[in-house]
């Protein structure tokens, strides 16, 4: 609680109004799903679903994007690469062994903190949506799934 109160008078003291309040709903979303991802239950309630409620999920947070990207004055070509970072790390790691898939996420979080230029105002954006999405999403959604069922000859 004491996270989103602190983004809230971040937001509230850098940005307009409309903006501030934004930002603080952005900032209560990215920073409750890397908690919700780290507990068992949200991560068992998306391993039980198919794939189009994944690819929703990833696709709304283009939503999130959009949002700071419009608030923060950066350029429609910023936004672009940040979501397509997102949508093919999350791709990425989903395809990873599940060993290499907690490494290669936290990896594809720390360059993308680096490669893409910070927000004023917004420092830690693209690193909490990296974290919720491909570390929390695409790692621990898939940590309590029931295993695959083993191939049969037929019989």
């Amino acid at each position: 609680m004491a996270t989103y109160g602190a983004a809230l008078v971040a937001a509230w003291a850098t940005y307009d109004v409309a903006g501030s309040w934004l930002l603080a709903v952005i900032a209560a979303d990215l920073g409750g799903g890397v908690v919700a991802f780290a507990t068992p239950s949200t991560a068992r309630w998306y391993a039980a679903r198919r794939r189009p409620v994944h690819v929703a999920f990833v696709g709304v947070h283009v939503l999130h994007v959009v949002a700071a990207a419009l608030v923060g004055g950066a350029s429609p070509v910023w936004a672009v690469a940040v979501f397509a970072y997102a949508a093919a790390a999350v791709v990425l790691v989903r395809l990873l062994p599940p060993a290499a898939a907690l490494p290669a996420a936290f990896a594809l979080v720390v360059v993308a903190s680096v490669v893409h230029p910070v927000l004023p105002g917004l420092a830690a954006f693209v690193a909490l949506l990296l974290l919720k999405l491909v570390v929390g999403f695409a790692v621990h959604a898939r940590r309590d799934a029931p295993p695959a069922p083993a191939p049969t000859l037929g019989c």
